[in-house]
């Protein structure tokens, strides 16, 4: 009896052994499989972050691109609005008559206004002017200056020297793009720097193929202003025929 005890309590040591070592693998293998599991849980948590913060970043570029086309779209508006303002301006310019000016001075400064100035001629009224049926023989003269007085006194100072010359009246000139002319006429714009200075400076030598005038024996000088480019009718509110000479 007693050797059958012992091979059964050998036998059930053994059992109880192999038992626990089937035990011991299968919680390992469990926990194996645990940790597998909880890696690819991470894992996918933070693929999932990637692919939200990836989100994020595209919905932040796609408010960019949104704002940015918007901003192309203005621009293009404000382009399309300048392109008709300066089509707008191009068509009046095209419509707007050339106006010829006998400048006194070509001096021209920032702030200068463009004043016209009429003339009388106190002693031959016949002669104020060179080229028959232009600006000069209507008795007009033009000018920059700060203010009318200024202007005055630049053309007073010039008749002086010439003599037999008076001011009868002084007009300012609109030079904006904006509205028209004091007479209605189309604005003008300064002179430019190529501009031939012999005429209007003083220059007594006639045009090409214009008929010259015979020197007039008794009589002031003639003022020294530029003929217009092309034989033109004065503007209307421009021209003044001459007075006669006084007694």
């Amino acid at each position: 009896m007693t050797g059958g005890y012992s091979n059964l309590n050998f036998m059930v040591f053994i059992i109880l052994a192999i038992g626990g070592a089937f035990l011991a693998f299968s919680v390992r293998r469990i926990l194996f499989k645990i940790r597998e599991t909880e890696r690819r849980i991470a894992a996918t948590v933070d693929e999932k972050n990637e692919a939200a913060a990836d989100l994020r970043v595209a919905r932040q570029q796609e408010e960019q691109l949104l704002q940015a086309l918007e901003e192309g779209e203005e621009a293009l508006r404000e382009i399309a609005r300048r392109t008709d303002e300066v089509q707008n301006r191009m068509a009046v310019l095209r419509q707007a008559t050339p106006r010829p000016l006998n400048l006194v001075s070509l001096e021209w400064a920032q702030g200068d206004h463009l004043y016209e100035a009429h003339l009388r001629n106190v002693v031959a009224p016949r002669h104020v002017g060179r080229a028959v049926g232009g600006m000069a023989e209507a008795g007009v003269v033009h000018g920059y200056a700060p203010t009318e007085a200024d202007f005055r006194a630049l053309v007073t100072n010039r008749l002086a020297s010439e003599g037999g010359y008076i001011i009868s009246s002084v007009l300012p000139i609109s030079l904006g793009d904006e509205g028209p002319a004091v007479d209605g006429a189309a604005p003008v714009e300064p002179p430019a720097e190529d501009e031939p200075l012999g005429d209007l400076m003083g220059s007594h030598v006639a045009d090409e193929g214009a008929a010259v005038e015979p020197p007039v024996p008794a009589g002031p000088k003639p003022l020294p202003v530029r003929p217009p480019a092309a034989t033109r009718g004065v503007p209307r509110g421009m021209g003044m025929t001459p007075a006669a000479a006084g007694g």
